[in-house]
């Protein structure tokens, strides 16, 4: 393929920065024209394509559009919205944003946490409503609570850091390749009961896949301690969220913070908005000024490595193994 030749680059992504797609190609020589679109694209054209989490499914339908594509990037740690298997088929490289806000959605996830903990959202609501006492849930010591965390990645690596550096306990429920370091940080490995059933807090930090779609349902939330809170930062999905907020109104569970749901943004309808104790945040664990940046430089670094015979960062396989 000619890289001189005028092609397209687009990215559908609600959050997409062109400009530094646009500045890294130019300076690497390339001349394509960088767009962001509301719906997937089509021709041939479309040298590169990238799509955040809320963009459309990408599937065999839509790459059959786009015969000339060189490059897929999700614009986001997960790839969800995203057929492997139509990808790979295809033989297009697949990429997704590596490493990019993993201090952001750590540090988000512990702010929820102690929120939750020390009781920060309702004691602030009932100063405002003219309330000046400490009432249900009490604020609770941090140190020497058990911290349950759900994924090892990056992202959970650096929740149990900073949980530890806090003196909670903290136990991790994982694939067994993490063994060595989950103990290594100080962490104690857990079987799926014993998360479950253990957990002061429960933090999940996996991908939306079919092995964890709905894998915090009835049984799990029955299973977890009446005071335990509950903590998503990872994808909507992962929860069931009829049995989340029946647990909740049922008076199971001391209280839950989300920052992710199944539809985003959530319908003003939506019976999340309703539900008692629970804490909301419009998936912005990832954001900071630094982080909204970066995917996109990475997306173009990725194009250039493609497009110039190296291997892209973040290069996705598939895998099928439950974490």
């Amino acid at each position: 393929m000619n890289p001189k030749k005028a092609m397209r680059v687009v990215l559908v992504d609600a959050a997409a920065r062109a400009e530094p797609v646009r500045r890294r190609l130019d300076a690497a020589g390339f001349n394509f024209r960088v767009s962001v679109e509301d719906e997937l694209p089509a021709g041939d054209d479309v040298i590169a394509l990238g799509v955040g989490p809320r963009s459309s499914q990408v599937g065999e339908t839509a790459l059959l559009r786009l015969p000339r594509l060189a490059l897929l990037s999700a614009t986001s740690a997960g790839i969800d919205h995203i057929d492997v298997g139509a990808v790979q088929a295809r033989g297009i490289p697949l990429t997704y944003a590596v490493d990019y806000c993993t201090n952001e959605v750590a540090e988000h996830t512990v702010a929820l946490m102690l929120s939750l903990l020390r009781s920060v959202t309702q004691l602030n609501s009932d100063v405002h409503q003219g309330r000046w006492k400490i009432g249900l849930p009490a604020p609770r010591r941090v140190a020497g609570t058990v911290l349950g965390i759900w994924g090892f990645g990056r992202i959970g690596q650096a929740v149990a850091r900073t949980a530890i550096a806090l003196e909670m306990q903290v136990i991790v429920h994982a694939r067994s390749s993490y063994r060595a370091a989950i103990q290594a940080l100080g962490a104690e490995p857990a079987t799926w009961t014993q998360l479950l059933t253990t957990s002061d807090v429960l933090s999940i930090h996996v991908p939306l896949s079919p092995s964890t779609r709905n894998a915090i349902g009835v049984e799990e939330l029955t299973s977890m301690r009446a005071d335990a809170y509950l903590i998503n930062v990872s994808r909507g999905g992962i929860i069931n969220e009829s049995a989340l907020t029946a647990s909740l109104s049922e008076g199971h569970l001391a209280g839950v913070a989300l920052d992710v749901t199944e539809i985003e943004p959530l319908p003003t309808d939506s019976v999340l908005l309703r539900t008692p104790r629970l804490i909301l945040t419009p998936h912005a664990a990832w954001y900071s000024t630094a982080a909204a940046v970066r995917p996109y430089e990475q997306f173009a670094d990725n194009i250039i490595a493609v497009l110039t015979g190296n291997s892209p960062r973040g290069l996705q396989s598939r895998s099928t193994a439950r974490l």
